[in-house]
């Protein structure tokens, strides 16, 4: 009698659309903390063009050249130097017919951003690597500086170091022009393609 009633019970409950638990599953569980940090990175790489034509020059005078890079960085400050080679006849390292780099420095540009005060934007050449240049008779040139700093096999001007500051929220992640002169000081210097090297180091 008891076994009909439990049977009657079950088939009116599945005909109710209810369900029967034959068994109950146990479950346990745990939670933890995960975590990563984000470190400082930074890249530097060359504008969109290749080689940079800063014009041309006839007899004795100076070319000022705007060189383009891009620069990306997950901090808002970062500091900049430059390098910039001599021009050397034919890319020729080991060529008499140089158009030195010239002035008292360079200026970085960056299209979003200025150096910490009270600095400014112009990077001096350090007095060790200032460019001393002499014209020759024989229409070469000759350069030297204290320091006798190459850069792929080229003498070269070192700036110093500035801190220079985003106008961008936590990044700097914007294009920076450096913009270098050089000297023509020898009236007899050959005709010809005259090519050298800027480079803009970032630094975190």
């Amino acid at each position: 009698m008891k076994l009909r009633t439990m049977l009657t019970v079950v088939v009116v409950l599945l005909a109710m659309g209810s369900t029967v638990v034959m068994g109950q599953a146990i479950e346990a569980s745990a939670t933890r903390d995960v975590y990563a940090t984000v470190t400082p990175g930074l890249t530097v790489v060359p504008g969109p063009s290749g080689s940079v034509d800063i014009g041309s020059v006839g007899g004795v005078g100076t070319l000022t050249g705007t060189v383009e890079f891009n620069v990306h960085a997950n901090v808002q400050e970062v500091d900049f130097y430059v390098v910039a080679t001599c021009l050397y006849k034919g890319d020729d390292p080991f060529s008499e017919y140089i158009i030195p780099v010239a002035g008292p420095g360079c200026t970085v540009d960056p299209a979003l951003g200025n150096a910490v005060q009270p600095a400014d934007n112009d990077l001096i050449w350090t007095s060790e690597t200032l460019i001393s240049a002499n014209a020759i008779d024989d229409g070469t040139v000759t350069v030297s500086n204290t320091a006798n700093l190459l850069f792929n096999s080229m003498l070269a001007s070192q700036s110093e170091q500035q801190e220079f500051e985003s106008g961008q929220n936590n990044r700097f992640s914007q294009n920076v022009d450096v913009i270098v002169t050089w000297e023509q000081i020898q009236p007899e210097l050959p005709v010809g393609v005259y090519s050298g090297f800027v480079k803009l180091v970032g630094v975190l």
